[in-house]
């Protein structure tokens, strides 16, 4: 037996191990001679990965001639979003097509908004989650255009200024969170469960649903913004179990259409989902907030006419139409 150590192997092993030495000291000198191209290229990929995932969150690419571009994001359990940059009118409004459904108010800055449950005009409806309220901006340039929405269980702010002509300056920012809307004045449910229902409307005493964006006057309905939404009411906002024996029990499952002006504007039916009664989300979204069925328009000042066509399990059929006023043309920017 061979007790001498095989020098060959040694020779090896020392052969290696000088090589992982000269490997780190060459590793080392390179950090060392060109951290700012190194970090440049690592700073480059996060960035374009950031980029990559706010595009795919807003569904729209940021223009290629965007300028003065400021992104900070993070995705994940703390998500937000904070985005503002510079680029041609087209650019801008190819960029907020998906957002708030392309929807911006004129005179109307979301970063400085007051906000309030008592509607007056020239106000616009927010909602949010399970909640809405009224939304201004009393000292907003008419050269500025926003908006405030909830999407994929996150708040966006968009806002447009148009002062150049030529170069819209565009900021974005979103932020996740499970609770409701902060910039609300209170919660939903003590919003109109109070004695101040100025928030909303139920033109129909036979079936409890709310509409909001409108208001009573001296027994006439007028609108007051834009947007118009319509929702199971406060009266069914008990639990499922509760409210099985209730006045409204025949409604559970009830299908109902929405119609504005003699058109069909939504199906859907009243479904009871964990935390209470709502009109069914359209094709059963996965956020199954309150207050999917609102619409944004141009009206036109006039009288306008609202109607729900209401057909319960039983076999019962409800239709309930009303009238409201609108005193001025609305008009949106897409």
């Amino acid at each position: 037996m061979n007790i001498f150590p095989d020098t060959n192997s040694k020779s090896q092993l020392k052969l290696l191990f000088l090589i992982l030495i000269a490997l780190t000291l060459l590793s080392l000198i390179a950090i060392l001679i060109f951290p700012p191209r190194l970090s440049a290229w690592i700073s480059t990929r996060s960035r374009n990965n950031t980029i990559k995932n706010v595009e795919e969150f807003v569904g729209a690419k940021i223009p290629k001639d965007a300028r003065e571009l400021s992104l900070d994001a993070q995705f994940g359990e703390l998500f937000y979003v904070r985005l503002s940059f510079k680029a041609p009118p087209v650019g801008i409004q190819n960029f907020i097509r998906n957002i708030c459904n392309g929807v911006l108010y004129k005179n109307y800055n979301p970063f400085n908004a007051l906000t309030t449950v008592k509607v007056q005009p020239g106000m616009h409806l927010i909602t949010h989650f399970d909640g809405a309220y009224y939304s201004y901006s009393p000292y907003a340039s008419n050269l500025l255009f926003g908006n405030r929405c909830q999407s994929q269980s996150a708040m966006q702010n968009i806002l447009v200024d148009k002062t150049n002509p030529d170069l819209y300056t565009l900021r974005y920012e979103t932020t996740f969170n499970w609770n409701p809307d902060p910039l609300a004045p209170s919660p939903i449910e003590d919003q109109l469960l109070s004695d101040n229902n100025s928030l909303y409307i139920n033109p129909s005493e036979d079936l409890p649903f709310m509409v909001l964006g409108m208001t009573e006057i001296e027994g006439k309905y007028m609108l007051v913004t834009e947007k118009v939404c319509i929702e199971v009411g406060p009266t069914m906002y008990e639990q499922p179990t509760t409210i099985v024996g209730s006045p409204f029990e025949y409604l559970a499952k009830a299908k109902v259409k929405i119609f504005i002006d003699g058109e069909q504007v939504a199906s859907t039916y009243i479904t009871d989902i964990a935390h209470g009664w709502l009109l069914a989300p359209p094709q059963e979204m996965l956020d199954r907030n309150r207050f999917n069925y609102c619409f944004v328009r141009e009206w036109e000042a006039g009288i306008h006419q609202m109607a729900v066509d209401v057909a319960t399990v039983e076999g019962k059929h409800i239709t309930h139409t009303w009238d409201f006023l609108v005193q001025k043309n609305f008009t949106i920017e897409n």
